[in-house]
């Protein structure tokens, strides 16, 4: 059974899903913002395609620790 590219888009509704839902955040996307997702989404993918043994979603709900603080939300 062939493994399914986790893209870009899959990280970003990670992201977002783990931001808004888990962590009960409320996020008001203006154009930086959703440029910085956009970009940590793009090296969870990135991070994701170069190593088998990642589990994608313990990737991206430990990316945005450090995202959070930068905005002053955790």
């Amino acid at each position: 059974m062939s493994k399914k590219k986790f893209s870009k888009n899959d990280a970003m509704a990670f992201l977002l899903t783990h931001i808004v839902v888990d962590q009960a955040q409320s996020l008001q996307l203006t154009p930086a913002l959703l440029l910085s997702i956009m970009n940590l989404s793009e090296q969870a993918a990135t991070t994701i395609q170069q190593n088998q043994h990642i589990i994608p979603h313990e990737l991206v709900e430990s990316m945005p620790g450090e995202f959070l603080l930068e905005l002053n939300l955790s």
